[in-house]
């Protein structure tokens, strides 16, 4: 199996268990505030949406999101304390990460090692096409573990 498969089935893995995450969830109980300095569930799944375009980029691809919903759920963007117009609802970011999965499965099996170790100017500096998929596929299995405590935030188990 090649690395650009494995990548792509690593990055499955997370859509699966995202999926598995908000089941029965409602858009509401996404929005539920924690009690500390940290971002609900419809942040996080709208950022990991997010950095997804972001990979995908690097591998040649459009983005998903709207420019909007990219910089309302951007690094550093204000934290989604109530609803509103602005927010992606619970069944939209879901479906926005089920494409982003196809597109990046499918950007992966194009490319080649040759494309993998191009250089890319990053927050890491220059760094590889291949070691940013990775290093995001990391941030986002961080993200994935959010989502596993805001759940039960949500008083969902």
């Amino acid at each position: 199996m090649s690395m650009q498969q494995d990548f792509a089935n690593d990055y499955g893995r997370n859509v699966a268990s995202l999926k598995a995450l908000v089941k029965g969830l409602s858009h509401n109980e996404t929005i539920v505030q924690p009690p500390f300095n940290a971002n609900c569930m419809n942040w996080v799944l709208g950022h990991i949406v997010g950095s997804r375009d972001g990979v995908l980029a690097l591998l040649g691809e459009k983005p998903l999101m709207s420019s909007e919903h990219a910089k309302r759920y951007g690094y550093g963007s204000a934290p989604v304390c109530e609803d509103g117009p602005d927010l992606l609802q619970l069944d939209a970011a879901m479906a926005l990460l089920e494409r982003s999965q196809e597109r990046l499965a499918a950007a992966l099996q194009r490319a080649t090692q040759a494309d993998l170790d191009k250089t890319t100017k990053s927050f890491l500096g220059d760094t590889t096409v291949g070691n940013m998929v990775l290093v995001m596929f990391g941030h986002e299995c961080f993200h994935v573990g959010q989502v596993e405590m805001l759940r039960e935030l949500a008083l969902k188990k």
